[in-house]
């Protein structure tokens, strides 16, 4: 469960997120992972898209496209056909839509499903769709409606109307402009509707016309900023692992596989001899009693290594010492797995 915002600053979030939208559709793009992660507000409250990377030009405009059918993804210049071929799922599991996760080809309409998963998403403080794993969520995706009666009561109902038409499955009763999605964000923001705060209270007072429209901008942006990052602190996701380069020279005679181990602290090199250093200092530390070993691997407490010499599975002390015959190899031993229970 993540914190919603109040409806007129999840609103005010989805509209400047449909402008960034329609402005790529307008240029025959499409984003294809569009998420909270890709999405960011500034200090002064303007609300960033981001990363583009897995967007892809749309097919030229066609007959079917005059008709008013939207226009569907063509390969990029920067991606191979293999990769953009249907059949190849490609975008976030949590955000696609349906027909993204069967793999089939996809257009604006995909977009505009995962704008009305993250809109959901901020007025509900709900996941739209969840599984313990990725197969388990596509498939949710695919069969399942969000919990409609976690919307709240005060909610105006175009907006409610809104949401179920940007997250039909079918795309083909989707919204197919985005632009419409930012029109009747407006209307409803600007119709003497029930109060779009998302909290109880006096009604609002009706408004109309572009003065209000811009003065409820205004009057909102000094809390956008603030609800928005909370909404995106909460829904981004754990911080990347922070990454730590080395550059250590290979062992006499080369290296063949580096492992390091468990604690991070120290490196194992293996080609037909085995040495261990530390990573941060030191020297290469040939271990005598493996000589001829190969693809080497530690143990999960990082005190024996594993490796496979003389047609045997044998396992060794970090820090040296005889080593042990475990059993004879079948076939080529190509590395292992040393588990808690001492189990490889």
């Amino acid at each position: 469960m993540i914190t919603p915002l109040r409806a007129r600053d999840a609103l005010a979030i989805a509209r400047q997120i449909a402008d960034a939208l329609e402005a790529a559709h307008e240029h025959g793009i499409i984003h294809r992972d569009l998420k909270p992660a890709n999405i960011k507000v500034r200090a002064d409250g303007t609300v960033k898209v981001l990363d583009f990377g897995l967007a892809k030009a749309m097919d030229p405009p066609s007959p079917e496209a005059s008709a008013g059918k939207p226009g569907y993804a063509m390969n990029s210049p920067t991606m191979t056909n293999r990769a953009t071929q249907m059949g190849m799922i490609i975008g976030t599991a949590a955000y696609m839509a349906p027909e993204q996760a069967r793999g089939r080809s996809v257009g604006r309409h995909a977009d505009i499903w995962a704008f009305g998963v993250m809109l959901y998403e901020m007025l509900t403080g709900m996941r739209a769709f969840e599984g313990e794993d990725i197969s388990i969520t596509l498939a949710n995706v695919m069969k399942d409606d969000v919990a409609w009666n976690a919307l709240t009561k005060d909610l105006p109902a175009p907006i409610g109307r809104l949401l179920r038409r940007y997250l039909e499955k079918d795309p083909k009763k989707r919204l197919s402009s985005i632009g419409d999605a930012r029109l009747e964000i407006d209307e409803a923001l600007t119709s003497p509707a029930p109060d779009v705060s998302g909290v109880s209270g006096a009604p609002a007072a009706p408004s109309s016309g572009r003065g209000s429209r811009v003065a409820w901008l205004v009057a909102s942006a000094a809390g956008l900023g603030l609800t928005a990052l909370a909404y995106l602190h909460f829904t981004e996701g754990p911080p990347e692992p922070a990454v730590t380069h080395v550059s250590l020279p290979l062992p006499a005679g080369g290296a063949g596989f580096l492992g390091v181990s468990p604690d991070g602290r120290r490196v194992l090199a293996g080609l037909n001899n085995l040495a261990v250093r530390d990573m941060d200092a030191g020297e290469w530390t040939p271990i005598e009693s493996a000589r001829g070993a190969r693809t080497p691997f530690w143990s999960h407490d990082g005190r024996s290594i594993g490796c496979f010499a003389d047609g045997k599975l044998k396992t060794v002390a970090a820090a040296g010492g005889p080593a042990r015959e475990l059993c004879a190899e079948t076939g080529a031993g190509l590395g292992g797995a040393w588990r808690s229970d001492d189990v490889i």
